[in-house]
């Protein structure tokens, strides 16, 4: 199987509406003008992507690691090359909200992955475990994690 990706797609996902997220495996039609083939099957690309995300998140957790200011943590170069990966490294970043990877970093992260959108209640904020849990949920109805 030839993984297929939108020339454009990290710009065009990054304008979508979150609601509307959608990481689908369906075959793309090779004939479609603004489709172009990449050497890569589709299960390769997703360990390469995930290389980057896991290479980009090391040096951002090392460099703000002892950081309690958010607008630190968020400013830092990394966290923008993460965010300028697009919406596709949502499942990632859910995936170790789920082992237990109970860091704060993780929140401003998702929400600026999910275009601004924040499943978390008022009461919760501040509720690192419950902050999980509500993104998780909010994963698990739009099928980004099991």
């Amino acid at each position: 199987m030839t993984f297929i990706v939108a020339a454009n797609s990290v710009t065009e996902s990054r304008h979508r509406p979150c609601d509307d997220v959608v990481l689908s495996h369906e075959p793309v039609h090779s004939g479609s003008s603004r489709m172009r083939s990449v050497g890569f099957t589709a299960e390769a690309y997703k360990l390469a992507l995930k290389d980057i995300f896991d290479s980009r998140v090391r040096d951002w957790m090392d460099d703000t690691q002892w950081v309690s200011s958010i607008s630190t943590i968020t400013e830092h170069r990394q966290f923008g090359e993460i965010v300028n990966m697009g919406e596709i490294v949502i499942p990632f970043v859910l995936q170790r909200l789920a082992a237990g990877e109970l860091n704060i970093h993780w929140f401003p992260l998702l929400k600026d992955l999910a275009h601004g959108h924040d499943p978390v209640p008022p009461q919760y904020r501040g509720r690192v475990r419950q902050m999980a849990d509500e993104w998780l949920a909010w994963g698990r109805q739009r099928n980004l994690i099991d």
